[in-house]
């Protein structure tokens, strides 16, 4: 017998122990209310497509030009990547690919009793990955103007940077990195869902529905055991985080109606849902700022073991191996998993009114919001003490049991969320042609950091500072559609008189956060994540540049870099950059041909008042020229197209509609 239809077995059995049940229950709680029954048993088998990449265009050497990063394989070949400071990076993409395969098993049961509608269901998937990121294998370089004897003139940051890549000084915080070792892996995990809901009409103004889901993902693995975590005092471990079986979510909600046929309905939810940590939390695509490994798969210890090397401060020189001869040289960086990960989890709630304000307008109000709990974030826990004296290796505190690490970025289930919502939607239905939708978000969104896999704590012993607005954070939103359909006014002409449609768009929201840094290794954490210091108003005295089309958001003398070996005083994403919005407007006449046939013939204006909506400006404190100025819009400058952020553009179509 096969997999499905044994599972058809058992839930057939599971069928009829649960009826016998709910028949027991149907007798007493209504004997003439007859039952339905619906068994689906299913599974299926999904193989997303492979996506490999390898980019062409080898033919330069690094080690030809002098510049011995120690890379010999040939489809490794091609220019490192490298980043100076205020200007746009530069190198070939690293090698990479995956094959996501994942089975299937699922079954429901749907099961109708009297003004009870319940749901019973399982399914278990198992998925295995066949991942390649080749992070950093070509090498990576960093140059922040902060090595050469310039550092400490009034130049542009960006010249300084500059000076620094001319001159081979290498940034004091992990400016040269490259990573050694076979990265590709087979990935394993198994999941595991259970559920059970009903939907209860207990009257006809009241409407029920609760229900619980049980969820159980498993610890990820690997077919031949290559992956390995960093625990203190044990060193490196296999055993990736115990498993979590805790996860049992109910649900709540319901429908009112206070009155029967009424013109208002009250409406609620609350309910517990799990998340699942992307992949990539565990095995980053891109490299750590602070020389930590990538992940699981590249740590230096284990049965396949994977070497990140990091290296401050150092300065190039021709021909000279950059990270060492045959063998790795350490300080390695180091990826962890803290021992009490678990799986995170969201709180969803929300409750709004709907009101009948005539026939055909609708107004509804209510409050959404969400708390996250367990969160997944990222932290190095052998970064440089704060406040100790002495070189960085030594301030680090596995520095005397593991003087061979460096960054060990751990990643943890400690940090929560929260957004708060008021949510408002005004709907005309057609009245005299007239049709037109409303839309107010009052919101904020506030957590720990929203980007895990490279978002770094600026002190990853406090981390006070990080709470913060969310960098997604938006607090108004706005968009109204209105579409009139013209009235004929005359019979004179009916080919031309007829079928005129006048459509308008609108949107309007605020700005988004702005994370203010110092672009420099000030604190010595070598993290990357050093905010600057707020000395005054920073929309107060702002001198707009001449001779230029690029516009200054916020007065840069406001800021301040710290004292070296501090943090700024400034908050995570503490200000907020423009607003942004846009006017559509559009002209729609359809011709009738035949019955079936027409024609609709269509102007289009995006962006009709061609309003400049910028892009947040720099937030560099190290490249002065650009720090608080808007030198382009939001969709980056690119060709003209459509969406907020593009000048005016006017299209023109004709359909055949049949």
């Amino acid at each position: 017998m096969g997999i499905l239809p044994a599972l058809g077995e058992i839930s057939k059995g599971l069928v009829e122990r649960v009826g016998s049940l709910l028949v027991a229950f149907q007798a007493f709680h209504s004997p003439a209310i007859s039952t339905t029954r619906t068994l689906s048993p299913s599974g299926s088998f999904n193989c997303r497509h492979p996506r490999v990449l390898i980019v062409a265009g080898h033919s330069a050497d690094p080690n030809a030009i002098g510049l011995n990063t120690g890379v010999t394989e040939a489809y490794l070949k091609g220019a490192p990547a490298t980043t100076i400071n205020g200007f746009t990076p530069v190198g070939v993409t690293n090698p990479l690919g995956r094959i996501d395969t994942t089975g299937h098993l699922v079954d429901n049961l749907s099961y109708t009793l009297g003004r009870h509608q319940l749901k019973i269901g399982g399914e278990y998937r198992r998925a295995n990955l066949d991942v390649f990121y080749d992070t950093d294998k070509r090498g990576r370089f960093l140059f922040d103007g902060a090595r050469g004897p310039w550092s400490s003139s009034t130049a542009s940051g960006n010249l300084k940077s500059m000076a620094d890549f001319l001159a081979g000084y290498t940034s004091n915080a992990s400016g040269a990195i490259i990573v050694r070792g076979q990265l590709q892996r087979d990935y394993i995990q198994n999941s595991f869902d259970f559920w059970i809901h009903d939907n209860w009409q207990l009257s006809p103004t009241l409407n029920l529905n609760f229900g619980v889901r049980y969820t159980y993902h498993g610890p990820l693995s690997d077919k031949k055991d290559t992956l390995s975590t960093f625990v203190p005092g044990k060193g490196f471990v296999s055993s990736l985080y115990p498993r979590d079986l805790n996860n049992f979510m109910p649900r709540l909600g319901f429908a009112w109606t206070p009155q029967r046929n009424g013109k208002t309905v009250v409406r609620g939810s609350f309910g517990f849902f799990n998340d699942v940590p992307p992949l990539n939390f565990l095995v980053a695509n891109t490299g750590m700022p602070n020389g930590g490994s990538a992940g699981v798969h590249a740590n230096p210890g284990g049965a396949a073991p994977v070497y990140t090397i990091a290296l401050s401060s150092i300065n190039l020189t021709t021909g000279t191996p950059i990270f060492g001869a045959a063998s790795p040289r350490p300080p390695f960086g180091a990826f962890a998993i803290n021992p009490d990960f678990a799986t995170p989890y969201v709180m969803n709630m929300n409750l709004n009114v709907q009101q009948q304000l005539t026939s055909s307008t609708l107004l509804q109000v209510g409050y959404v919001g969400s708390q996250g709990r367990k969160l997944s974030f990222l932290r190095n826990i052998n970064a440089p003490l704060p406040g100790t004296t002495g070189t960085v290796a030594a301030r680090r505190p596995f520095a005397a049991a593991y003087p061979e690490l460096a960054a060990i970025n751990e990643l943890a289930s400690n940090v929560n969320s929260s957004y708060h919502s008021m949510q408002t939607q005004l709907r005309q239905t057609m009245a005299k042609g007239f049709t037109g939708v409303l839309n107010y978000t009052w919101g904020h969104a506030i957590d720990f950091g929203s980007d895990v896999r490279n978002n770094l704590p600026t002190n990853s012993y406090d981390l006070t500072n990080e709470k913060g607005n969310a960098s997604f954070d938006t607090r108004h939103n706005l968009t109204a559609f209105m579409s009139y359909e013209v009235p004929v006014f005359t019979k004179a002409l009916p080919l031309l008189m007829k079928g005129w449609q006048l459509n308008s768009l609108i949107t309007a929201y605020g700005g988004q956060p702005l994370n203010l840094l110092a672009g420099t290794n000030i604190s010595t954490s070598g993290d990357g994540r050093d905010p600057v210091n707020l000395v005054g108003n920073p929309f107060s005295g702002v001198v707009q540049p001449t001779g230029t089309r690029s516009v200054r958001y916020f007065n840069a003398a406001a800021f301040a870099a710290p004292a070296a070996g501090t943090f700024g005083n400034i908050g995570r994403n503490a200000l907020y950059g423009p607003g942004f919005g846009a006017l559509d407007f559009s002209v729609f006449k359809t011709t009738a041909i035949t019955e079936r046939v027409s024609t609709q013939f269509r102007l289009e204006v995006f962006n009709l008042t061609n309003r400049t909506n910028w892009a947040n400006p720099g937030t560099s404190l190290s490249n002065r020229a650009a720090f608080g100025i808007m030198t382009n819009t939001r969709n980056g400058g690119g060709a003209p197209g459509i969406g907020v952020g593009e000048p005016r553009n006017i299209q023109l179509a004709l359909k055949f509609v049949f």
